[in-house]
């Protein structure tokens, strides 16, 4: 499975970072494996930085996300 960065169209960079180690942290602590951890913290940054808000995405908009970008992910 491809698991490099998602290209999207970025309104903003500010945060980026921070919002992919959030997610990483979650889902270590969620106890998920490196695959699923990177698959998550990928698609976590991704909404982030599409948010024109700057808010960060619910857990059903990441979910979401991530059946669309991942099609072979149940």
């Amino acid at each position: 499975m491809d698991l490099s960065a998602i290209k999207v169209k970025a309104k903003t960079l500010t945060g980026a970072g921070d919002s992919w180690d959030a997610a990483n942290i979650l889902a270590h602590l969620l106890e998920l494996g490196p695959t699923e951890r990177l698959l998550i913290s990928n698609a976590y940054s991704a909404l982030y930085v599409m948010s024109s808000d700057r808010e960060p995405a619910t857990l059903n908009k990441l979910l979401k996300f991530i059946k669309q970008k991942y099609k072979n992910i149940q």
